[in-house]
């Protein structure tokens, strides 16, 4: 079970109540920590609360496809369907059946056939091979069962199903949600209303998170819209961000082990402020026309995320410790993969990415950027480690990493960038520079009449850059050195089987690879080179 490091935690988030904090924190965790085995049986504290058993939700969302509808009737007919008369009552969505292509939101009337309901309102165009939705609305049901759980304590288990709501206010928990993982428990966000807003004018939000507290949500689908339906999908998939009077209110010790977000709208998972969390696991993806952010990491809020239950405040300072890990964690989308939002005091990050799967879908898309600019405040302390990162067919303006922010102490060993077509930019640019860190990468694909640099940045005043074979060239002239295999930038560490000759920029080095007993190690030293093996 995981603890927060209370004690490496900045005194002004806390003030003269450090220590009176910290106490209520583990006394808050205490439900969570003597939680007996996940039965998901019960319906009180002394067992994992079942939404299902306890509050009646019914996780029964389906789908058909070659369905059709006549505009003016209420006639739904779906080849190959597999209507109940058990259906009827419920909440049915029909591609493209209502006015400029949209989607239509109607109710089961009665039951026909298998393949036939009755539904009203009416078609408002006339549709055929299209898809559908149907099933009971859960929201009450799931809001309920986490209600009670945050008053009686212990944790919420979801049991396997697909559950329609229309936008959950899961804010302010210190508590575990948890399912049975990819292909049993899926929330499916559709048509969002987020009943019982009291921020009117908020954008839609799938889950809000928001709060202040510990909590764990392991082996969840979060899915915003449905890839037939995009145009029912919310603005935010999940948000967390920090709630209370003001910035000193902690938001820290947040797990997310095994879990899924899936969505069709412009953001995917939100954290304003939301710090200390730690993603172990998990899938991103954003499949949407317009994607801002898979992975939205914010110290800044500049889009302006408004949570529609409960009053999102700044971060005192930054936006630090979250861990992005895991063997089976992958990121893909179109647009914007995982976003830095820097706020205005330093923004001293601590964001770490490892063993990390990326899959950059459209032409444009990019793995990691942020929102800065090369004169404000910089990104500090950044590391991306063993990740694998991939593109579609013609994806040759994508980048790796595209910072404008100054960017320092970054550590990016071990990545590889991979273009199928070729490149028609630097896959790693740094705007800003790219001050005191240390590169290990390696691109492939750049052919075809490829001329930027692998690693593009205005300085790289003490770094050392160390880059891949294809590809090694940097546009940097105050780096420590660069090792590769075919480079010839001044300031490099370049090798060869043969003697170095002519002049040389001071500083650099070569390994003469040629015999079967080491290398001959030359250094520039005055304009010409020295053997110093």
């Amino acid at each position: 079970m995981f603890l927060p490091a209370l004690h490496y935690l900045p005194q002004n988030r806390w003030g003269k109540n450090f220590e009176l904090a910290a106490v209520i924190l583990l006394a808050s965790m205490t439900n969570v920590l003597s939680l007996p085995a996940q039965s998901g049986s019960g319906c009180g504290q002394s067992e994992a609360t079942n939404a299902k058993t306890c509050f009646q939700a019914k996780g029964d969302l389906r789908s058909a496809d070659r369905c059709s509808m006549t505009s003016g009737s209420g006639a739904l007919r779906c080849s190959g369907g597999s209507f109940v008369a058990g259906d009827v009552g419920k909440s049915v969505y029909v591609q493209s059946a209502g006015s400029s292509g949209r989607s239509l939101a109607f109710t089961i009337r009665s039951y026909v056939s298998a393949s036939e309901v009755d539904v009203t309102p009416v078609a408002t165009s006339t549709v055929s091979n299209v898809s559908s939705v149907w099933g009971t609305d859960d929201t009450s049901a799931l809001q309920s069962a986490y209600k009670a759980v945050v008053a009686q304590g212990g944790a919420l288990y979801i049991a396997p199903g697909n559950y329609l709501h229309h936008g959950l206010n899961w804010t302010g928990n210190n508590i575990k949600i948890y399912g049975d993982g990819y292909g049993s428990t899926q929330l499916t966000a559709l048509a969002v209303t987020n009943a019982g807003a009291v921020n009117r004018q908020a954008q839609t939000v799938g889950v809000d998170l928001s709060g202040s507290g510990y909590n764990q949500v392991s082996n969840m689908v979060f899915f915003g819209g449905l890839q037939k339906f995009p145009d029912l999908a919310p603005t935010v998939n999940i948000l967390a961000g920090r709630s209370g009077s003001s910035g000193n209110d902690s938001a820290i010790a947040h797990i997310f082990e095994s879990d899924f977000f899936v969505t069709f709208g412009v953001y995917n998972m939100v954290l304003y402020g939301y710090e200390q969390s730690d993603f172990h696991n998990n899938h991103f993806e954003s499949s949407g026309g317009v994607n801002h952010g898979s992975l939205y990491l914010s110290a800044a809020n500049s889009p302006g995320f408004i949570s529609p239950y409960v009053n999102l405040v700044a971060p005192v300072s930054s936006m630090t410790k979250v861990n992005v890990s895991g063997g089976r964690t992958s990121i893909a989308g179109a647009g914007k993969l995982i976003v830095l939002d820097q706020g205005a005091s330093g923004s001293d990050y601590n964001i770490s990415i490892r063993d990390a799967f990326g899959l950059l879908g459209a032409p444009g898309s990019i793995f990691l950027s942020d929102t800065g600019n090369p004169s404000g405040y910089g990104l500090r302390h950044i590391v991306l480690d063993e990740v694998n990162i991939e593109t579609i067919a013609d994806c040759r303006d994508c980048r790796a990493v595209d910072i404008n922010a100054p960017a320092w102490n970054w550590d990016i060993r071990n990545v590889q960038f991979y273009s199928a077509t070729g490149m028609t930019v630097s896959p790693y640019t740094f705007h800003g520079g790219f001050l005191d860190g240390s590169v290990m990468i390696d691109s492939t694909g750049q052919r075809g009449g490829y001329t930027n640099p692998e690693f593009n940045a205005p300085s790289c005043a003490g770094s050392i850059l160390h880059l891949g074979q294809q590809q090694p060239t940097t546009n940097c002239t105050d780096y420590g050195y660069l090792g590769s295999v075919h480079g010839g930038n001044p300031g490099m560490w370049t090798h060869g089987t043969s003697t170095p000759n002519g002049r040389c920029t001071n500083g650099s080095l070569y390994s003469n690879t040629a015999g079967s007993r080491g290398s001959t190690l030359y250094v520039c030293l005055d304009g010409a080179w020295v053997d110093i093996k």
